[in-house]
Parts: structure tokens; C-alpha cells; sequence
């Protein structure tokens, strides 16, 4: 008899990402993670630029490994978290630059992580992580008793051009910004496209991300996006 000697396949394409919340308050601490699913190579992670933030503590290392077997196939799951404690001394806007490492001699990056430090405590805003659908432990309907203000969820759309010929495409994107947890957002009414015809593009895909709006830290995501052709010419 023949035996084959195999070893596990690893569950996922190589994921490293950062993990904070969108807002904290001046003058308290808190943790920030970045998280990779597979085994790094050694020595190879490089701290990003904590910008204006003061390091209380870190880097702190935590590694798991669970294995699964599922028809005879075998499959690795890593947990690979660095951790940090940051705190802020004055109000404002500080961006967390990328972190990098490196698996299997390939460098990973982790997106800058925008964070709005307020001068008070702000209940209402979520404590998501970039890429992430929410990770806050209150619901819609626990922080819409007087937390949410006209601020917290806003839709905008982006049009890639401000003029258009009879027929020449134009590209409008809808975004969703948020700074509390939502829990579905299917049943958004967009608006009708009279004159124009219209050709939907797929962001089934789509993830949150960080940016600043209007000095406010939010998470977006592209809700829908579309090709609109003008079927007539208007004079302005």
C-alpha cells in the first residue's frame, strides 16, 4: 500500500486588515488590531504611523489555528492579530497609516484608518472596522431612542462628469456613509432616470470603508452604480 503525506491548505486568500473605532474620545484609550489569516513570515511586520496618537501599549501578539476536515479535504484557519492601545489627547481628525506584512515573502497592506476624536462621548457612533458590516453591540432601534442624528446615515450620489453630449455615458454612483449600525439597506428608493437610459453595474461586492466627510469620520459603501446615456439634449 501507498500512503500520501499531505499538509493543510490554507481556507482563504491572504487577508490583512485594521480594526478601530470610527470615533473615540479625547484623553481615553483604546485598542486598535490588525488581523491577518495566515502565519507571517518572521520579523516581517512593519508598525504603521500612529500619526498624533500615543502608544500606551504594544505590539501584543495573539495566534490561533483550527483545522478542518470536510470530505477528506484538509483546511487550515489562521488568526493572526497584532494589537496596540492608542489614546488621543485633543479633539480632531488623526489618520493610522498602512501597516504591512509580509506571507510567504509577499507583502500585505493594511488601508489608512481614519479616526475622529471627539472632546465628549459620542453613544451613537458605530464601532465598525474598515471592510467590515458592523461590529457594534447596539441596534438601529436601541440608538434611534434620541442617539441618531440627521448626520449619522447619509446617501450621496457621485456623477463622474458635470456635462454630457446626446448619448455620451455618465457614470452615477450612489454612496451610503454611516456612523451607527445598520441592519439592512435593500429597500433604498433611488431616483427615477427620466430621459436617460440607464445600465446597472455590479457592487454585489462592494465593502464598508473608512473616510472623512465634511470633518466627520464615516464608513462607506457603494449602494448602486450605474450608466446613464442621455437620450436628448437640453439647452442650457
Amino acid at each position: 500500500f501507498v500512503i500520501f503525506v499531505g499538509s493543510a491548505a490554507r481556507a482563504d486568500e491572504v487577508t490583512f486588515s485594521a480594526n478601530a473605532p470610527m470615533v473615540v474620545t479625547a484623553g481615553e484609550s483604546f485598542r486598535v488590531e490588525f488581523s491577518l489569516n495566515a502565519t507571517p513570515d518572521d520579523d516581517s511586520f512593519e508598525a504603521p504611523d500612529f500619526g498624533a496618537f500615543d502608544v500606551l501599549a504594544g505590539p501584543a501578539i495573539s495566534q490561533g489555528h483550527s483545522i478542518q476536515i470536510i470530505n477528506g479535504a484538509m483546511t487550515k484557519n489562521v488568526n493572526y492579530t497584532i494589537t496596540y492601545v492608542l489614546l488621543a489627547q485633543d479633539a480632531g481628525n488623526i489618520t493610522i497609516g498602512p501597516a504591512s506584512i509580509k506571507v510567504d515573502k509577499k507583502r500585505y497592506k493594511t488601508q489608512p484608518l481614519p479616526i475622529e476624536i471627539s472632546d465628549k462621548p459620542s453613544a451613537g457612533s458605530a464601532q465598525a472596522s474598515q471592510g467590515n458590516s458592523g461590529s457594534s453591540d447596539k441596534s438601529i432601534e436601541e440608538e434611534a431612542q434620541g442617539q441618531i442624528s440627521k448626520d449619522d446615515l447619509l446617501l450621496r450620489v457621485h456623477v463622474s462628469k458635470q456635462s454630457v453630449f446626446k448619448g455620451e455615458p455618465l457614470l452615477a454612483t450612489f454612496k451610503l456613509y454611516r456612523r451607527v449600525t445598520i441592519v439592512g439597506y435593500e429597500d433604498i428608493k433611488f431616483p427615477s432616470f427620466n430621459g436617460f437610459w440607464t445600465q446597472d453595474i455590479d457592487v454585489s461586492n462592494a465593502m464598508w470603508q473608512r473616510e472623512t466627510l465634511n470633518g466627520k469620520v464615516y464608513e462607506s459603501t457603494v449602494v448602486k452604480e450605474c450608466l446613464l446615456y442621455p437620450q436628448q439634449a437640453v439647452r442650457s
